[in-house]
């Protein structure tokens, strides 16, 4: 992704060296629509890797032991299992991913009830193109490359500092 700002060239860099590697995500909503939508343009940023998709609470939980996501996007209000629980039950597990809980319904209750549950971000639907990236970024800075120099944003999924 190239972006130009103010005249200075910006280029996030990550999945191109071998230090770093694509954000592994899963994505998690009962409304498959949703969801294609969501692969869509989320599929556009190449160093987001869409490692799964699951329809319900119980997928969720099975997907994060089988596929091992850096970062789980999950609506909180599913059929079944709703989003709140199955963060809960996600965040008990040993190296659990990080979590944002998506909503149609952006109320203070809602996003009280996520920050209780675990999650780490919290996003609602109808601002997902302008709020997502930047949440993801607050929980997994990347490096960026600004006019041929290097500014430190912090660390990758995966790269530790020696």
């Amino acid at each position: 992704m190239d972006e130009t700002t103010e005249g200075f060239e910006f280029f996030i860099k990550i999945a191109d060296t071998p230090s770093r590697r694509k954000l592994r995500l899963l994505l998690v909503d009962d409304s498959h629509e949703f969801v294609e939508q969501a692969t869509q343009w989320l599929s556009v940023h190449p160093w987001i890797d869409i490692v799964g998709r699951a329809y319900s609470g119980q997928g969720a939980l099975d997907a994060v032991t089988r596929l091992q996501p850096d970062l789980v996007l999950i609506d909180v209000a599913m059929g079944g299992m709703n989003g709140l629980e199955t963060t809960r039950k996600i965040k008990q597990q040993l190296s659990a991913p990080r979590i944002v809980m998506l909503t149609l319904y952006d109320i203070p209750a809602y996003r009280e009830e996520a920050q209780a549950a675990g999650a780490d971000g919290f996003v609602s639907k109808s601002a997902l193109h302008t709020e997502l990236l930047r949440a993801i970024d607050n929980l997994f800075p990347l490096q960026i490359i600004k006019s041929g120099q290097r500014e430190s944003r912090g660390e990758a999924p995966g790269q530790h500092h020696q």
